[in-house]
């Protein structure tokens, strides 16, 4: 067998692997860095060293970007056999891939509406399912990465006084890799500290309600390299 390569932007094949062993069913190619939506053909020779060449499979590239706390995803469409559709993959908090969405052939554009706000960086993978009769494949695109720079909410009043509205204090660091939040009374007296982005201050200390008035908050979080960053600012609660 002999194993054909064509690059993005190339219009010939180039050949990259000649297999002896008539046996062999499969073949890993390391590709150059960014190659993008990279085409295959293979081929089987006889002794008389004529080919036959099978049909022309593409792989599908991928592009991935944030905008408006939304992931943005669209990809090249599979070629070879045609799919049917198109399943999106994401990574998880512990790095493993989860099937998040399943799309048509057509357009191969999708949205992630609703991006974990606890992981910095957030990976894709693109997969074309395969029609009926056609067994025993299938195609994935390259992991494309969004790295998501984060974002500080800090609010300055509450209001706990069980009405459910605004009865929660919550400055969070959104898509930072690590977080920490402290309050402070007015005599500098830690009252409260949390880890959970979500967390959040319910204007009690060891069980006990505090005082209206001013306090002092301060978060702290890392980015997705690690660089430390602070912010300091006031909370004023109102009963």
């Amino acid at each position: 067998y002999r194993v054909y390569r064509r690059l993005p932007g190339s219009q010939t094949f180039t050949l990259i692997a000649e297999l002896t062993d008539p046996t062999l069913r499969s073949y890993t190619d390391v590709l150059p860095p960014g190659a993008g939506p990279v085409c295959y053909q293979l081929s089987v020779q006889d002794n008389c060293g004529i080919e036959q060449f099978t049909p022309e499979h593409c792989l599908m590239d991928l592009e991935a970007q944030e905008q408006d706390f939304r992931g943005i995803l669209s990809w090249s469409a599979y070629t070879g056999w045609t799919p049917v559709g198109y399943e999106v993959w994401r990574t998880g908090p512990d790095s493993s891939e989860v099937l998040i969405a399943t799309t048509g052939a057509s357009p191969t554009v999708w949205i992630d509406l609703r991006l974990p706000e606890t992981q910095p960086t957030i990976c894709y993978r693109i997969k074309a399912i395969p029609p009926d009769g056609v067994c025993g494949t299938e195609s994935w695109s390259p992991q494309r990465c969004i790295a998501l720079e984060p974002i500080v909410f800090l609010p300055n009043a509450f209001t706990p006084n069980g009405d459910n509205v605004n009865d929660v204090f919550r400055a969070s660091a959104v898509f930072a890799q690590t977080f920490e939040m402290v309050i402070y009374n007015r005599w500098g007296r830690e009252v409260f500290r949390t880890s959970d982005p979500v967390g959040g201050w319910d204007g009690t200390a060891r069980g006990q309600a505090q005082p209206e008035g001013v306090y002092l908050c301060r978060i702290n979080w890392t980015d997705r390299l690690g660089a430390r960053f602070e912010r300091a600012g006031s909370v004023t609660l109102i009963r």
